[in-house]
């Protein structure tokens, strides 16, 4: 170990890490949740996310792809639909 002050260089030289294989998304996620998979690990957290949490990183998938599906759909949704007799209904 050296002893003293550290140089100006030696505090300007990065740390290399090691690049984690990514893995694949769980088979039983659909492309569009799998993309949701591959944007997780690729981004930091994907370092942190060991196997033993892939059913979390799974549920979490889906939650986020299901609420885009559900907002699309209130998006979609004018108020004006509530004068009508089914439109509380389509909501």
């Amino acid at each position: 170990m050296a002893r003293g002050r550290k140089s100006q260089a030696s505090l300007t030289v990065a740390a290399v890490t090691e690049l984690k294989q990514i893995p694949e998304p769980l088979e039983q996620l659909t492309p569009e949740q799998g993309e949701i998979w591959r944007l997780v690990m690729v981004s930091s957290a994907g370092n942190f996310i060991q196997s033993e949490s892939y059913s979390v990183l799974a549920e979490f998938c889906r939650a986020v792809v299901t609420s885009d599906q559900i907002a699309q759909q209130l998006d979609r949704y004018t108020p004006e639909w509530l004068d009508e007799d089914d439109g509380l209904r389509r909501w």
